[in-house]
Parts: C-alpha cells; sequence; structure tokens
C-alpha cells in the first residue's frame, strides 16, 4: 500500500526521507512492543490483565486513527506520555507532510526512535522485576 500511495504523496522522496521512514516504522513497531510488554507484565502479579490491554488496544485501533490534535490537550497527553501512540504517526506525519500543528513541542516528530528505545529498555526492566518477584504454584 505504501508503494502505491507514496508516488501520490506531496513528498519529496529522497534517501533521507526513505531512510527516516525505515526507522519510522521500527520505531513505530518497538513502541507497540513495548507497550504490549509492559502490560504484559501485570500478568504477573494480576491473573486477568484483559482490560489493561483493551485499553491499550482502544487507543492504538481507535483513537490513534485520527490525528491527536483534534482530541485537545487532555487526550493528546494521554496519547503523547501514557500510551505514546502518537508517536507512531501522528507526529512523524508532521515530517513528511510539513504539518504546523504544534501540541507539545516542534521536536515532537523527531522523538519516535528515542521514545521507542526508552519504552523498550523501560519495559523489559519492568518485565525482570516482574520476573524476579514471580511465584508459580510449585516455586
Amino acid at each position: 500500500m505504501l508503494l502505491i500511495a507514496a508516488p501520490h504523496a506531496h513528498i519529496t522522496w529522497n534517501l533521507a526521507t526513505v531512510v527516516f521512514l525505515l526507522i519510522l516504522i521500527l520505531s513505530g513497531a518497538v513502541i507497540e512492543g513495548a507497550v504490549s510488554l509492559f502490560i504484559a507484565t501485570f500478568g504477573f502479579w494480576f491473573t486477568r490483565t484483559n482490560n489493561l490491554r483493551g485499553i491499550a488496544h482502544t487507543f492504538l485501533f481507535r483513537v490513534a486513527h485520527f490525528p491527536t490534535h483534534i482530541y485537545g490537550r487532555v487526550f493528546a497527553f494521554v496519547l503523547t506520555f501514557v500510551f505514546p501512540y502518537a508517536f507512531m504517526a501522528y507526529y512523524p506525519t508532521h515530517v513528511f507532510f510539513q504539518i504546523d500543528v504544534q501540541i507539545f513541542s516542534s521536536v515532537f516528530p523527531y522523538l519516535s526512535p528515542l521514545v521507542a528505545l526508552t519504552l523498550l529498555c523501560g519495559a523489559m526492566a519492568f518485565w525482570r522485576f516482574g520476573l524476579m518477584r514471580y511465584q508459580s504454584s510449585g516455586s
């Protein structure tokens, strides 16, 4: 789909934009995976995490499909700092389409790789914390 749509988008494609796009795709996958790992870690303490996973998936598959700024600053805060799905598409879109809507900072469109790495490290640390305190019926 990307290959079909890319020539029709009003984007100047060059090596830099292609590399940036590849980094953003990887960053988005890492963000989604890190949030999922973070939520899965709660399974060490709670037997049911379906509702928490459902909330995260609602933000990802329903809310994040629309521009974050239409929800207002409070909801944009949630999509930026709680479930940071805005770094998967909303902020990077500003770079490609030269959109000048600033909710928090004009630097945010470039922070997706840093956010992804930070979330992954945090989620992995939380997972290790959960593993150390895990006790099964056989322990």
